[in-house]
């Protein structure tokens, strides 16, 4: 494709910018259709093509600005490779990374809301190919993302937000030494965070920003958690009262034998319970689930004392809505994991309803209820014991199949690392049927071995360890 396209695209981009721009627009189509697969191919003539483009953002006609910022966009993997080779910092200056993060900052305040959009969408591209890279840019980086954010207009939240996270989480490093910054970036997020009320459709975008300032913060986020997670548990709390309320109605209409639309809640009756859409819980379960890894230990415990966060948890894992279940899930995990005493007034109810939520359908789901429930086990086993004839037998269809599942990495991992923990929790009954299905146990011996070295692969080779040693007759040739 190469050697024909090249001189074509290469003509095209030295016609006159101005008179015959709709050949320019398909010069620059055409530049960022190739760009992901060919850049390695097309060497160093990529960085005067960057170049080229990026002095159109200037370009009087709007469709050819904004398809400079998309083409850029779709350089990035090659923008990040010519940053990280760079053999010293002066040298990366010189790259293409940091003239086109600066020029794609100056357009997203352009006066063509497709532009800024555009502009918004090639900049955390650039910025999360490259990682770390920004941080030697926050300085200047961060001004420029307040002043984009304080000029933003309502319906640009998404891009803008994408943007303040993508930097947040590539420059962490950076933001965590520098205060300054921090306090810069603060002020603008806290001003909107006292401004927008619940129901306005931004503030979900912005709950979600505030997640990731805190991870990105780690325990320095201490001083500003308080007062976001008290109106994270009040959102939580408001949708649970209002799905409570929801559930008893139709129980009563059921007993009434009155004819209802639906006797069960679905997905479509959650979408606004108590005016908190779906979307809303599921970003603040995950911003007070979040503060788990985020906070230092103490301050977590400080913070979650001030709130029934375990009875939250409890209530969110009776919605249908697989993206409230999967946060929800996580949450109860992480509580199992830190918090285990908060949940034992509920497991006799919850471990039921993870072991029935092992339902490879929904993956996500799967995965993050899988996950509970070993952290369960491990820190409960009596909970978990009786129920795991019926665990091991969703755990077993995802192993006999796991061809099915095999672009499903996380899925594949928290299958692996359960079943470990449910043979220490049951090896009488998990060991003697892992061992008489040699199909099975070799799945899952390839699947340990995948597993990142943590704490969780340890528990999983401490379950293969317990069926070698109670089984050794039957897994010994399998060996």
């Amino acid at each position: 494709v190469l050697p024909s396209a090249v001189p074509a695209i290469s003509a095209r981009m030295g016609a006159d910018a101005a008179a015959q721009w709709p050949v320019l627009e398909s010069a620059l189509y055409a530049l960022g259709a190739i760009a992901p697969g060919c850049s390695a191919a097309l060497g160093q003539q990529v960085p005067p093509l960057i170049a080229f483009i990026g002095g159109q953002l200037q370009h009087p006609r709007a469709c050819v600005r904004l398809m400079c910022c998309w083409s850029l966009g779709r350089f990035a993997a090659f923008i990040a490779d010519d940053v990280a080779a760079a053999p010293s910092a002066q040298e990366a200056d010189a790259r293409a990374y940091r003239a086109v993060v600066m020029a794609l900052l100056a357009t997203m305040r352009d006066p063509h809301p497709g532009v800024r959009q555009s502009a918004c969408n090639a900049y955390a591209n650039v910025v999360e190919a490259a990682g770390g890279a920004i941080c030697r840019y926050l300085d200047a980086v961060v001004p420029q993302l307040v002043a984009v954010y304080g000029a933003m207009s309502p319906g640009e939240s998404t891009g803008v937000y994408d943007a303040i996270n993508v930097t947040l989480e590539a420059g962490a490093p950076g933001l965590r030494s520098n205060a300054a910054l921090v306090g810069t970036l603060v002020q603008p997020l806290a001003a909107r965070w006292n401004a927008l009320p619940d129901s306005d459709e931004e503030f979900e975008y912005l709950l979600e920003c505030m997640g990731v300032l805190a991870s990105a913060l780690g325990p320095s986020f201490a001083q500003f958690a308080p007062a976001i997670f008290a109106r994270s548990v009040a959102i939580i709390s408001t949708a649970v009262t209002a799905h409570k309320a929801l559930v008893a109605q139709r129980q009563q209409e059921q007993q009434q034998g009155q004819q209802s639309h639906f006797l069960a809640l679905d997905v479509y009756d959650e979408e606004q319970c108590g005016g908190v859409s779906t979307g809303l819980l599921q970003c603040a379960l995950d911003f007070v689930d979040g503060l788990t890894d985020s906070l230092a230990p103490a301050d977590v415990a400080q913070l979650f004392a001030t709130a029934p966060v375990a009875q939250l948890a409890f209530d969110c894992c009776a919605y249908a809505s697989p993206d409230v279940l999967e946060s929800a899930f996580c949450l109860v995990g992480d509580l199992a994991r830190l918090a285990v005493a908060s949940l034992q007034p509920f497991l006799a109810l919850l471990v039921p309803v993870l072991v029935q939520r092992l339902e490879p359908s929904l993956p996500r789901v799967f995965t993050n209820a899988a996950w509970a429930l070993g952290n369960i086990a491990m820190q409960c086993p009596d909970a978990v014991v009786p129920h795991v004839p019926v665990a091991a037998a969703k755990v077993a269809s995802v192993l006999e199949h796991v061809a099915r599942f095999r672009c499903l990495a996380s899925l594949l991992a928290n299958t692996a690392i359960v079943c470990g923990r449910l043979v220490l929790v049951a090896p009488d009954f998990m060991a003697p049927r892992l061992a008489a299905a040699p199909k099975l146990f070799g799945t899952w011996c390839a699947l340990i071995r995948k597993l990142p070295e943590d704490h969780e692969k340890i528990d999983a080779v401490r379950g293969l360890c317990t069926v070698c040693l109670r089984c050794p007759a039957q897994v010994g040739p399998l060996f």
